[in-house]
């Protein structure tokens, strides 16, 4: 994964960080996107998700904030 914009995320540290992500497919990029984060020391991290879709490929990643849960289907 690589973070646009991200060449110095040690600004982050002792922050508390809220990720904001339209979609949440299986979960495996926020994971990593997480671990990455986690690694400049925030005060706490916290995601919201505007939809989280229902798979059977999801790694049981879930959000801290859902708007919707959706089925495993194409959304525009």
């Amino acid at each position: 994964i690589k973070v646009i914009g991200g060449d110095d995320l040690s600004t982050l540290t002792g922050k508390n960080v809220l990720i904001v992500e339209d979609t949440i497919d299986i979960g495996k990029t926020m994971q990593t996107l997480l671990s990455l984060v986690k690694q400049y020391n925030p005060k706490m991290v916290k995601v919201a998700s505007l939809l989280v879709k229902r798979t059977p490929q999801s790694v049981g990643y879930r959000p801290h904030f859902v708007g919707f849960e959706i089925p495993d289907k194409f959304v525009v």
